[in-house]
């Protein structure tokens, strides 16, 4: 079902100057289907002054990069709920989110005046889809998009940003996850599946499966539900809480996933919940 169209003029436009590289399959859209495109976008910046404070022979250099799968077609919804919600997760708040904003925002985040680096196609394909080493650039951020899981009742969705700052120990990541409601077309929340007294008591419930899963991913130390109550679907149906890097672990532990199966929280699910987990 990850499968590319044929992008619109607006997109084409919004996307035309930032070196892109888009997939391009044409595929018929109609109340039957689901269809994706793929949007693969890069940038390599100069961060200017900053050879004197990092005591190198020239200015530091970064890489930022988009791939991200969009939804274009779900059974001929009105995506516009998904879709900004995918967008907002991926490239921030800002009204104007178009990608060669975005990167060069996101290279001053660096703490330097980012001066762009003139990337030709093979160049630009080759950063886009990662196929260059780190060591060809001081630092990166990325933001990468695609399909969890994909079923009759859920669409989860997950958007992960990595960033490596120049000379850091170790680079930044988190993922989010998104979660749409296919049967009645609309993003869902924590909110949406579970009654407050299963809000209150998901925690303990979590925590304790944490501890029978310790031998596997280690020690934590969850006493909430995860930041923005992260979550997703499994493949097999399990309601995943996703912990990010030191919310509840340490680094080295990573993404604290900690699954249950819907059929244990049944008490405690809404009938939006029942609908789309049972």
């Amino acid at each position: 079902m990850k499968r590319s169209i044929l992008l619109s003029a607006a997109t084409m436009l919004l996307l035309a100057s930032c070196g892109n590289n888009i997939s391009e399959t044409e595929s018929n859209m109609d109340d039957n289907s689901i269809s994706f495109k793929r949007i693969e976008a890069a940038k390599a910046y100069t961060l200017e002054n900053s050879a004197a404070d990092y005591d190198t022979d020239s200015d530091l250099t970064v890489a930022c990069r988009v791939n991200v799968l969009m939804p274009e077609n779900i059974f001929g919804q009105d995506l516009s709920q998904l879709k900004d919600a995918i967008e907002i997760s991926a490239f921030g708040n800002d009204s104007n989110r178009i990608l060669e904003n975005f990167f060069h925002s996101a290279a001053a985040e660096f703490g330097y005046a980012p001066v762009a680096i003139n990337l030709n196609k093979e160049q630009s394909d080759s950063l886009s889809k990662y196929a260059v080493r780190l060591s060809d650039y001081d630092g990166c951020t990325s933001i990468d998009g695609d399909v969890t899981t994909l079923n009759n009742a859920i669409l989860s969705y997950a958007i992960t940003s990595t960033s490596y700052s120049p000379r850091a120990a170790h680079g930044m990541y988190s993922t989010t996850y998104i979660n749409y409601d296919i049967r009645n077309g609309k993003v869902i929340t924590l909110d949406d599946l579970f009654t407050q007294d299963g809000l209150n008591a998901l925690p303990e419930i979590i925590a304790n499966k944490a501890k029978y899963m310790s031998p596997i991913i280690g020690r934590t130390n969850i006493e909430a539900l995860p930041s923005d109550g992260n979550f997703y679907v499994s493949d097999s149906g399990d309601i995943v809480f996703a912990y990010g890097p030191y919310e509840v672990a340490s680094y080295a532990q990573g993404i604290i996933r900690i699954p249950l199966a819907p059929y244990l929280l049944s008490e405690y699910l809404t009938e939006t919940g029942k609908s789309v987990l049972l």
